[in-house]
């Protein structure tokens, strides 16, 4: 049984051929407007054909009284619903992503007044600025 603990804990940490060395790549500003901009038009896409499938379902439902046309229409209502419902995730991600492509890191002169005694001079010096978006 030891020897097993002791094999164990000396060979997990030895690397394998099948891990990747690769580091993690982050998506450029223009990746991330594209990405938002097709979930932004596919919700819109869904918002608007499930209120479409749903007032159809509504209206044919009312003026129906066979049942197997009323129960079509009672599922035409349901999935036009979930179909409108399914559009609300992809608009926050759409902007969420819209937000993280215009978060920005730069590296700018800033001006700072220090004056010495006796003076008003500024004098610039290099910053780090970051700027996000909430």
């Amino acid at each position: 049984m030891t020897r097993v603990a002791l094999f164990l804990l000396l060979a997990l940490p030895i690397q394998s051929y099948g891990q990747s060395q690769d580091s993690v790549r982050l998506p450029s500003k223009e990746q991330l407007i594209q990405k938002s901009e097709s979930q932004r038009q596919l919700a819109t896409v869904f918002l608007i054909g499930g209120s479409a499938m749903m007032f159809t379902g509504m209206i044919g439902f009312n003026n129906t009284s066979e049942y197997g046309a009323a129960d079509s229409f009672g599922y035409m209502f349901v999935g036009g619903s979930i179909l409108a419902l399914s559009s609300v995730p992809l608009f926050i991600s759409s902007s969420r992503n819209a937000k993280k492509a215009e978060a920005a890191v730069s590296l700018q002169h800033q001006r700072v007044v220090l004056p010495p005694p006796g003076s008003s001079t500024t004098y610039t010096c290099p910053s780090v600025t970051v700027t996000i978006r909430f």
